[in-house]
């Protein structure tokens, strides 16, 4: 896991540290201390199918709005 130390309000280090060992060092300096959150999984593109469905979906909506002569 990978933390931030502050002095006060300034950053002071990033460390990459198991928590207890966190704990002591910061407790040890007079640091306090935060998480520093792990980046989430890439998002994946979407599939063919997934792309149709939405042109799909878009065409059958602007299609309608044409239907009963409502403009945008």
């Amino acid at each position: 896991m990978k933390w931030k130390l502050f002095e006060g309000e300034t950053i002071v280090n990033t460390i990459e540290a198991q928590e207890d060992f966190c704990i002591a060092y910061c407790q040890e300096m007079g640091y306090t201390y935060e998480l520093i959150p792990e980046p989430g999984p890439e998002p994946e593109e979407p599939t063919a199918e997934e792309d149709l469905m939405s042109m799909t979906v878009d065409h059958e909506y602007r299609i309608t709005m044409l239907e009963l002569g409502i403009t945008e």
